[in-house]
């Protein structure tokens, strides 16, 4: 009793308690239950899902309604079944609430049911006068309530000190919304994050209305960090943005860190750079003058002197002050941003400059961004993460590691507004840990106990836990796949060592003190990838608790896991998890919301499988067997259709959000029509047979019941009913996908539609759009007079931008130039449809192609590009693309026309010279096509491999690739950057050899087709030649255990490299051998073929070699192996069809044709295909 009356110790008590045990205390009497229920509601936190069913309960609800008044502390994850907020906002008990704390997510994909939920928390925001902190990731789904909300949290929280707002998705609001709340709320805020997306073209915000100065406005001296995130690529006069912050920034007198960068991406810019009057005042503000260094992914390498050059040079100088300030001051210049995309070889100086300009000034980076920095030593990566105060993210695909020591001397990290943190911490003693990456016994760290190491991790604990505004925090980082050791176990499966796992890192344990972490309530990802930590089902269950925004923990389970660069199929990763918790062994881990994605690697049997286990599985799995509705085989469409598999995906739609099917059926596309309203993110339609009228009407009824589709794909084109087909699905699609961000029409059959329909088309669709390709056309004889005139009127009231556009394909396929000259009189209808969606793109489309289809040299004529019969659309593109279109045709096939070497040559000099010469626009070659040469022109083929790798050349489409030497092919994938597209042949292939593995990056990035060679790669499995004879050179000393794991790696080096053409659509690696090359003989008195041209020093093509690690080429729709000793079977096959749902056929699987039986016996029977029941094509 005498411990209950003094309220100090009772509180200290309290916070030692967990929920359980205050929930005992407050039972035991009356007297007790009037000292321990303040505490006990004081922290209401409704995070997990076992917490939103115990609060849906009405007993739950009526309590927390009786001590609403209790509640310092609110945070909660509400959903459609879950809505922790309805007790404490009651509309008829406007009683103050005497929140401190609200942290609210709105964890729904239906605006329907995600509008309430924010009307609700903008009545408990009007009650909660005292609220200090407040973080809302999500945004409501309308503008009305977005501006409803602004304005509730600057009228009704005065006392208002840290605020983050819509960090997850930026909503669309009005200018002066944003412009009023900013100026007048809470003057006691300290931080402000904050994601916003102005509305484009709305009258009532008229520039008078922006300039007046907003009532009640007043200044926030007490603001030190800001980040403000916002899409500004409407605001093409650049007037918008000063009118919305300029009276923000001026008020806000103390700042020290100013973001307005939320992600590292290159597609959102930011938008201190762009606007230089806000940019001046921000300056003014911090009293520097900031500056940016980029080198980017496809810019032209640079060595380490260069680089750490520039950045010395602004770390160490000053300039002249700004205009805005007198002639005699000096203002100090700070790098604002480092980012490195593309690092050279040795950064040894790099790593200096960066450690000087973060130390040797006041203001440091914000960002430090470098792919590479691993090896910056341990004291530097203390030094800048004590000495600069306004570093916001330190990044780098491979971390630098720091040791424990050193954290534990070094006094508190000064980086106290930093976001994004990624670093590897070792020389933490585990004496846990007896083995090593290998599973070999490790040496006995000799006079260090478990109790000793725990205290050194509780110490690094808590250097991290000061860093509360910590969104990402990266301990562990992935390997390259190449860097793995590889071996097999006693059954010969293959298994994989990494030389780069952490042994001496945190243990990740509460016992270890990761409690300590508690402060880090904004983060959202943590990687332990490659640590050989202890996280168990109670570390996770404490996460959840504690950090109300995590979403992901990734490298939970080491044995499964997919990094960014390493394969699916490596299982087990050899390493065994030392004794003590073991991650991933209890089923509760699988029940966790941070569950790490191992499901990747299953399919929907295996998902089918689990379950049926128990009911928890099957409460578990169920939304992941759901979710992707695959229809890509014969087999799964006839049991998609029945009764029973229907009647369970209806009852299963709430899971279900993307959809793929390679069928042609319109049954199939019916059922999917039935689902539930707004369920569909993801439309695939792979089959490349054409589209029924019944199947066009299914399609148009799901896209009008599925408004939030993010990618939609549409192989076929309609053939029934002629135009109107189309163009009802092309006004569909207009008029309904308001958000869809990838767009693919009619690759597999053209489409033809009406001209209006098309323009209709391209001015409606979704201004979201980054991703357009789509191959229509249209006759001009069906434009009447009347129409005519109509197409050069603009269309009113819905013509939209597409300032998000970055890829851009377009095929009108105009093989007949009767039809480009049919209206000669009058205006054409690809200019009217073309110029007016061009104009209303921005800079930032960097990728156009302007020829989608397939260019064979025996089935189709040679077309000129299309472009350039339009100089309306040449004019336009060229606003978006500054330099000039041209085509180089050689043919030698035409008697007439005869080409001499240097007469050739010079042709293609004269597109890089022009680059040179003031005054003259820069050319690009759009298209170099050679024909059958007589004669070499060795001449010619420098040239025109210079001009690839110099960036002139789009397309180059070849007949004789063998006049290409292999390095000239590699120095054209290593340095063309993102302007190469295809590298097209249909005679013989270019080839590249076996130094395909040097590790210097490739950077054609957007190259969507490559025919080409790979030789001299060893094949151990192979042992006869192409007539089935034994080898000559095969020695049994090669075939080692060691020596076949080299094999094995430099296969997955091949692979990797392969890999990172991530647009890759098109890939072709044989060609098949024509009837006369074949040699023959008679065999028991049947003719047999033999292929003299059947490569054997080929890629396997297995997964046991690395096949999978070309899974990140999801675009893939082509792939060629004619005359390849491959080793394709039907498990190859059933993983092409789960991985690349674009593919439509595999050329070269099935070898051995009845008609012409090979003689060679192969190391692997063909696969039959029915017993593959695949959903492409085997030719």
């Amino acid at each position: 009793a005498r411990t209950l009356a003094i309220p100090e110790l009772v509180h200290e008590i309290a916070n030692y308690l967990v929920l359980h045990d205050l929930t005992q205390l407050v039972s035991v009497n009356k007297e007790w239950r009037q000292a321990w229920t303040p505490h006990l509601w004081r922290d209401v936190k409704i995070l997990t899902t076992q917490q939103q069913s115990s609060f849906i309960e009405p007993v739950a609800q009526e309590a927390l309604f009786r001590n609403r008044s209790l509640v310092r502390l609110f945070w909660c994850r509400a959903s459609s079944s879950a809505n922790p907020l309805a007790a404490l906002g009651n509309t008829y008990m406007q009683q103050p609430l005497h929140l401190t704390d609200l942290c609210f997510q709105a964890e729904i994909n239906d605006p329907e049911n995600q509008e309430p939920l924010f009307e609700l928390l903008i009545i408990v925001l009007e009650q909660s006068h005292f609220l200090t902190v407040l973080d809302i990731p999500n945004s409501p789904p309308a503008g009305i309530v977005v501006e409803t909300l602004l304005k509730c949290i600057a009228q009704s929280l005065p006392h208002l000190r840290r605020l983050t707002l819509f960090t997850e998705d930026e909503p669309y609001v009005r200018p002066y919304a944003v412009k009023e709340f900013l100026e007048t709320v809470s003057a006691e805020l300290e931080y402000l994050s904050m994601g916003i997306e102005f509305c484009h073209g709305d009258s009532t915000d008229s520039t008078a209305c922006l300039s007046q100065p907003t009532q009640k406005c007043h200044p926030h001296p007490k603001l030190k960090c800001v980040g403000i995130y916002m899409d500004f690529s409407g605001d093409k006069d650049k007037t918008i943005v000063p009118w919305v912050l300029s009276g923000f920034l001026r008020g806000c007198t103390n700042l020290d860190v100013v973001d307005g960068q939320m992600h590292l991406s290159a597609t959102r810019a930011c938008w201190i750079w762009n606007y230089p009057s806000v940019r001046e005042i921000v300056e003014s503000v911090l009293g520097i003058r900031l500056r940016q260094f980029h080198v980017r992914q496809a810019a032209t390498p640079r060595s380490d002197r260069d680089i750490s050059t520039e950045i010395t040079i602004i770390a160490s100088g000053t300039c002249k002050g700004s205009d805005t300030s007198t002639s005699s001051s000096l203002v100090q210049e700070a790098w604002h941003t480092i980012c490195i995309d593309k690092c050279p070889l040795t950064m040894t100086l790099t790593n200096d400059a960066i450690l000087s300009a973060a130390t040797s000034q006041l203001h440091g980076p914000y960002v430090i961004s470098v792919d590479n920095i691993e090896s910056m030593k341990s004291s530097d990566v203390q030094a800048v993460l004590s000495q600069d105060r306004s570093l916001r993210c330190l990044s780098s695909r491979l971390p630098p590691t720091i040791l424990a020591t050193e954290m534990i001397s070094s006094p508190p990290w000064s980086c106290r507004f930093i976001t994004i943190l990624k670093i590897q911490i070792s020389g933490i003693p585990r004496p846990d840990i007896y083995t090593d990456y290998k599973n070999r016994l490790a040496p006995t760290l000799l006079g260090v106990s478990m109790k000793q190491s725990r205290a050194i991790q509780r110490q690094v604990y808590s250097q991290l836990g000061q860093l509360t505004l910590l969104q990402t925090l990266c301990l562990g980082a992935d390997s390259p796949a190449a860097e793995l050791e590889v071996s097999t176990d006693i059954h010969g499966t293959p298994v994989f060592f990494d030389r780069r796992l952490q042994l001496r890192c945190l243990e990740l344990t509460l016992e270890s003190g990761l409690d300590r972490l508690a402060g880090l309530r904004d983060l959202e990802w943590l990687t332990v990838e490659n640590m050989d930590h202890r996280i168990g089902f109670v570390e996770l269950l404490w996460m959840e608790k504690t950090w109300p925004n995590i979403k992901r923990v990734k490298g939970l389970v080491r044995c499964r896991n997919k990094g960014e660069f390493r394969s699916g199929r490596m299982v087990p990763t050899g390493s065994v998890i030392a004794p003590g918790r073991a991650c991933g062994s209890k089923i509760e881990v699988l029940d966790s919301n941070l569950w790490d994605q191992v499901t990747q690697n299953f399919d929907q049997y295996d998902f089918y499988n689990l379950t049926l286990v128990n009911k928890q599985l099957n409460t578990l799995f169920t939304r992941h067997l759901y979710f992707h509705v695959n229809i890509s085989s014969k087999r799964q469409e006839i049991a998609f259709l029945t009764p029973a598999c229907q009647a369970a995906l209806l009852r299963n739609s709430a899971h279900t959000r993307r959809f793929s099917t390679r069928s042609d059926n319109p049954a199939v596309l019916a059922v999917i029509k039935d689902l539930p309203q707004g369920v569909l993110t993801y439309i695939n339609l792979g089959s490349d047979a054409r589209l029924t009228a019944l199947a066009v009407e299914h399609l148009i009824a799901i896209l009008e019941k599925n408004p939030f589709i993010l990618s939609l794909r549409v192989l076929g084109a309609p053939f029934d009913m002629g135009l109107k087909s189309v163009g009802a699905l092309l006004r569909a699609i207009g008029r309904t996908q308001m958000f869809l961000r990838r767009l693919e029409l009619f690759e597999g059959h053209l489409g033809i539609a009406h001209p209006a329909d098309l323009r209709e088309f391209f001015e409606t669709v979704s201004e979201h759009l980054e991703y357009l390709s789509i191959r229509c056309t249209t006759d001009s004889h069906v434009l009447s007079a009347d129409e005519i005139v109509a197409m050069t009127k603009p269309i009113q009231g819905v013509q939209k931008k597409h300032p998000y556009l970055r890829t851009l394909r377009l095929d009108p396929s105009l093989p007949e130039q009767e039809w480009l000259d049919s209206n000669e009189n009058g205006p054409k209808p690809w200019p009217m449809i073309l110029v007016p969606f061009l104009e209303g793109c921005s800079d930032e489309l960097q990728t156009f192609d302007d020829y989608e289809g397939p260019m064979d040299d025996s089935n189709q004529r040679r077309r000129p590009s299309w472009i350039h019969e339009y100089p309306e659309v040449r004019a336009a593109l060229k606003k978006l693309i500054p330099v000039k279109f041209r085509e180089l045709l050689f043919d030698a096939r035409e008697d007439e026309w005869e080409f001499r070497d240097m007469d050739a040559a010079m042709q293609v000099y004269q597109v890089m010279a022009n680059d040179d010469i003031p005054g003259q626009e820069p050319e690009i070659c759009n298209l170099i096509r050679l024909d059958r040469f007589m004669t070499p022109f060795p001449t010619t083929f420098r040239n025109i491999a210079l001009a690839a790798r110099s960036g002139f050349v789009q397309k180059l489409c070849i007949q004789d690739g063998h006049m290409f030497q292999s390095e000239e092919i590699l120095k054209i994938l290593r340095k063309a950057i993102h302007v190469m597209q295809r590298i097209q042949c249909w005679g013989s292939l270019p080839v590249l050899y076996d130094h395909v593995m040097d590790p210097v990056p490739w950077t054609c990035t957007n190259l969507v087709q490559l025919d080409v060679q790979i030789r001299s790669v060893f094949r151990p499995d192979i042992r006869t030649n192409y007539r089935g004879e034994p080898l000559q050179e095969y020695d049994e000393a090669m075939y080692h255990e060691d020596f076949l794991d080299a094999v094995r790696l430099a296969h997955r080096s091949i692979y990797k490299r392969l890999a990172s053409l991530e647009s890759l659509q098109i890939l072709t690696l044989g060609l098949k051998t024509e009837q006369d090359k074949l040699e023959s003989k008679k065999v028991d008195g049947r003719k047999v073929y033999f292929d003299p041209l059947l490569q054997t020093d080929c890629l396997d093509l297995s997964l046991e070699y690395g096949l999978d690690l070309l899974a990140d080429l999801r675009d893939m729709r082509e792939l060629s192996v004619h005359h390849l000793d491959h080793r394709i079977g039907v498990k190859e096959l059933k993983w092409m069809e789960r991985n690349w749902l674009n593919l439509e056929y595999v050329a070269g699987v099935i070898r051995n044709d009845p008609k012409k039986p090979f003689g060679r016996p192969f190391a692997v029977e063909d696969p039959n295909p029915a017993e593959c029941d695949v959903g492409f094509n085997l030719r």
